[in-house]
């Protein structure tokens, strides 16, 4: 198993929509990152990126399927009434796996279970950030 803790505040990867290209009527797929979202998402890859180097301590990407749990903090609106955190558990999952693709997986195709990931509000001594677990299968 492999564990590590990222530091920051987590983001969640944007969704993509396909529209039709004027110059070949083709369709086109256009990611929805940008702006503050799109500063956010690379800031969020790079933690999970850097704490994924040194958990990986030089070995390989895992080449088989791997079960990867991720719990959130993140933090909360002082005027938010929302009871759970902003942000789609699975656009969170997705912006998180992308940045461990080719530093702890070959590829996030490989993600065979994520049944056990959870977001929480960061509260008290609890920093933003997240906790990752991958486990080869």
């Amino acid at each position: 198993m492999i564990a590590f803790v990222v530091a920051g505040i987590p983001a969640t990867k944007g969704s993509a929509r396909a529209v039709k290209s004027r110059s070949t009527g083709r369709p086109v797929l256009l990611a929805s990152a940008s702006g503050k979202n799109a500063r956010a998402q690379k800031s969020w890859a790079h933690a999970v990126g850097w704490a994924a180097r040194q958990a990986m301590a030089g070995r390989p990407p895992i080449a088989g399927p791997v079960e990867v749990r991720c719990v959130f903090w993140l933090p909360k609106a002082r005027t938010s009434k929302l009871a759970t955190p902003r942000g789609d558990l699975d656009k969170l999952l997705r912006a998180t796996w992308d940045a461990m693709t080719g530093i702890v997986f070959v590829d996030d195709v490989q993600v065979a279970d994520a049944g056990k990931s959870c977001k929480w509000f960061a509260s008290g001594k609890r920093e933003p950030g997240a906790m990752i677990e991958i486990r080869p299968l």
